[in-house]
């Protein structure tokens, strides 16, 4: 039951023309989607943009609809699962509405394509499809899972993601520009011609089919990272490369409106605007062109007033903003709050266009059509789930929004679940006072939780919820795990070491799959390690030197905690001999890091490279006593390029500072680099108070990746053959590079020493290089 509605006054016009459409039969109208990527609510002038202008698309609204709380699923791919199916994503994974999200949606489900083709419409997309997989059917991908086996007569654009990579005769292929199921671009070599080129497209699409109904889905690329504007909008707005791309959107879509003009058929046209979720985080934060400062934004970014943004629970990642326009059917300068989403468009649609709706599946959008017409002020949608994907996040009426604790991500959330945030108790939020979700006044309504919570578990039981699937969802509140029969560790007694009254430094140098006859103070002479071999004439050298483990997640864990593995339960992943991408488990929270004890002594604590103790948010190296992380969260071959992607589908590899991702696929080869830099910069800031520095270097785990300045003495026929990777992996020619490899973590090694020197340290710094195990591609000298 509805209470408290908040409706906004639709005009008598408004009524009175949805009433005479319907009296008179009205002829089928054509339907214009536009879909941008990763739009934020307050990215509009007639939202409340002050720094992004929007001409176009503040007259669609002046000249018919604005719907203030239209909301979408908060991420790209089972958004447009929603979108396309009406459906919930979780429903319609597989066909029967199975509950499992694979290839989303499953090629047997019904799209909004194929109701209104059923209806005699001409279908196109142009731009981003983001529902097929990278399988191995004709030209790489499963051809059935693509744009023209879904209902759509014409497809112009993009597989996947910006990117992402299609598989093209066994070869990884980023970002090819697909027409219909030939690819005839083999890679966007640049984004800011996209929006130009979809534009083009789209006009042409209009154009031929003029004379019949049609269903133009135009589903733009951007503003989704990387960006781009082409020359007449580059530079051009108050904010940056975001507002560029933005307003060249919105340029677009003037381009559109205008051609409806000028064929004479915008007055029975329903053009559509929306977004398919919340901004990306960093995309708010748009720098000036020449890298300078942050331009201030008016409010606080591009989901104000919201909370949040894409990926997370809150309103700012999927309230997003909503325009119609249609002279024929909804009256200008029409508004409303009540509650809509994308999920609506497909029944909507269908009524419009006198579709009939597939029997034989459970649609969960509502015919908003009475609502659109104005013969009704009231939305059919009485509530809305918030899923992100598969996990159920929350729930909202017309007023109120119940958010669920999570301390934990399940199997399958992919690289993304990182982002959904730690909750540790449930929240309740009144959208009508509280808009940002600022004001948590779950103790003072009971009764209203208690009815969301019927509606939360009514979801559960008819959709599901992986929060609720299996062991993957326990929550870690068991506390340390100790071996039958352990004693409990007891706290330590003993003085810190000083050295002149000062505590030492700590620096701890862990590479990846470096083999014990690898270094050249160790016998190897298939490498050569100056500054390495100067640490041991130095210091100190031992040829008995053990690691908990001989594999990457159980060493990293035992080095952590100072514990064998198996007590701590990481002894291996999941489902798999180490932690792969959305594993559920992790590092314990409630276990103590050497970070966290060097803490309590006034340490100051980094980690720059290779975590691989757990993806999910509580397991992240910033809430296990580490104050600064730059990284990878695991191995960086757990990426769309391994040479098993076809059986493992990991997502994008994650680059990592802090607890966000930064950069989607890093170009490898300045990984050891880009960690030197850190740890140097880290070195210089931190000098005058007592540090622990630790390194965990991805390199030398296969793939072998080398900074150019590296590559001087490599054989040209190597080279060449790297230029043909094409976005791809080759690990059999990058094995060649062990060499290269090792001689850049030595230099990483001399740097760290050279700046503990220059900056009066080093006197007064332990440090230490080791490696997390033996060798897959090195030597392991004289041993077995």
């Amino acid at each position: 039951m509805k209470t408290n509605r908040r409706t906004s006054t639709l005009t008598l016009l408004f009524a009175a023309i949805g009433l005479l459409l319907n009296a008179a039969g009205a002829e089928q109208p054509n339907i214009v989607l536009i879909f941008p990527d990763d739009q934020g609510y307050n990215d509009l002038g007639c939202f409340g943009s002050k720094t992004i202008r929007t001409p176009n698309l503040d007259r669609m609204a002046s000249e018919g609809l604005r719907l203030t709380n239209f909301y979408a699923q908060p991420v790209c791919g089972v958004s447009r699962a929603a979108l396309m199916t009406g459906s919930y994503p979780i429903r319609v994974a597989e066909p029967g509405n199975v509950k499992q999200l694979h290839t989303v949606p499953h090629p047997e489900e019904v799209t909004m394509a194929e109701v209104l083709k059923s209806a005699g419409y001409a279908t196109g997309i142009i731009g981003k499809w983001h529902l097929g997989n990278r399988g191995s059917g004709p030209g790489g991908y499963d051809a059935s899972t693509m744009p023209n086996a879904q209902g759509f007569d014409y497809f112009y654009g993009t597989p996947l993601f910006n990117g992402a990579t299609v598989r093209v005769k066994d070869t990884p292929m980023r970002s090819p520009i697909m027409r219909n199921q030939e690819i005839i671009v083999e890679a966007v070599q640049s984004w800011d011609h996209i929006t130009a080129d979809y534009t083009k497209e789209a006009i042409q699409f209009i154009a031929q089919h003029q004379d019949e109904p049609f269903f133009l889905y135009l589903a733009h690329n951007l503003p989704h990272i990387p960006l781009g504007a082409s020359g007449n909008f580059k530079g051009k707005s108050e904010y940056g490369p975001y507002g560029d791309t933005i307003e060249e959107i919105d340029w677009s879509t003037g381009q559109l409106l205008d051609t409806l003009e000028e064929l004479g058929i915008d007055d029975n046209t329903l053009v559509v605007f929306t977004s398919d979720n919340g901004p990306w985080i960093e995309t708010t934060k748009a720098m000036k062109p020449d890298g300078g400062e942050l331009i201030p934004r008016d409010h606080s970014g591009s989901a104000f007033p919201l909370k949040g943004w894409k990926m997370s629970t809150w309103d700012g990642g999927s309230k997003v903003p909503f325009v119609a326009r249609w002279p024929k059917g909804i009256a200008a300068g029409s508004e409303s709050d009540e509650l809509l989403s994308t999920m609506d468009l497909l029944p909507t649609f269908a009524n419009l266009a006198g579709a009939k709706l597939p029997e034989d599946r459970t649609i969960d959008g509502h015919d908003a059509t009475d609502f659109l017409l104005g013969e009704t002020l009231e939305s059919p949608r009485e509530d809305y789930f918030y899923y992100a994907g598969c996990l159920l996040t929350g729930v909202r009426d017309d007023r109120w929004k119940l958010v669920l604790p999570r301390r934990a991500n399940p199997p399958g959330t992919g690289w993304w679940g990182r982002m959904i945030e730690r909750i540790e108790e449930a929240q309740l939020f009144d959208l009508d006072a509280d808009p940002g979700e600022s004001n948590n006044v779950v103790d003072k309504h009971p009764d209203v939780v208690v009815e969301l919570q019927k509606r939360i578990e009514s979801a559960r039981s008819e959709l599901g919820d992986m929060n609720r699937v299996g062991s993957g969802a326990r929550l870690f509140d068991e506390g340390p795990r100790q071996v039958a029969g352990a004693k409990p560790k007891e706290k330590s007694n003993s003085r810190p070491l000083t050295v002149k009254g000062k505590k030492p430094n700590f620096v701890v140098i862990f590479t990846d799959d470096q083999g014990y006859g690898d270094l050249s103070c160790f016998g190897g002479k298939h490498v050569s390690t100056p500054r390495i071999d100067q640490m041991a004439a130095e210091g100190a050298r031992l040829t008995s030197f053990y690691v908990a483990a001989p594999l990457c997640t159980p060493s990293r864990a035992a080095l952590m905690t100072g514990c064998y593995p198996v007590r701590i339960d990481m002894g291996r992943g999941s489902n798999h001999a180490v932690l792969l991408s959305g594993d559920p488990k992790g590092l314990n929270p409630k276990e103590i890091t050497i970070a966290e004890v060097l803490k309590t002594v006034g340490y100051r604590t980094a980690l720059f490279g290779k975590w691989h103790l757990g993806d999910q948010p509580e397991f992240l190296p910033t809430r296990q006593g580490f104050d600064e992380y730059f990284g990878l969260p695991y191995s960086h071959d757990i990426h769309p390029f391994h040479p098993k992607d076809g059986e493992y589908r990991f997502s994008p590899l994650p680059l990592v500072s802090g607890e966000r991702v930064i950069e989607l696929d890093p170009d490898a080869d300045y990984l050891t680099k880009r960690i030197t830099e850190h740890a140097v910069d880290f070195i210089e800031r931190h000098k005058d108070e007592p540090f622990f520095l630790y390194i965990p270097h991805p390199i030398p785990h296969s793939p072998l990746h080398v900074s150019p300045e590296f590559m001087s003495d490599v054989d040209p026929k190597i080279i060449e053959t790297l230029k043909e990777e094409n976005g791809g992996i080759d690990y059999q020619t990058r094995s060649k590079l062990f060499r290269q490899a090792i001689a850049e973590i030595d230099w990483s090694v001399g740097q760290i020493l050279d700046t503990l020197e220059a900056s009066g340290i080093d006197e007064n710094t332990l440090v230490i290089f080791t490696s997390d195990n033996g060798p897959a591609t090195g030597s392991a000298g004289p041993l077995k």
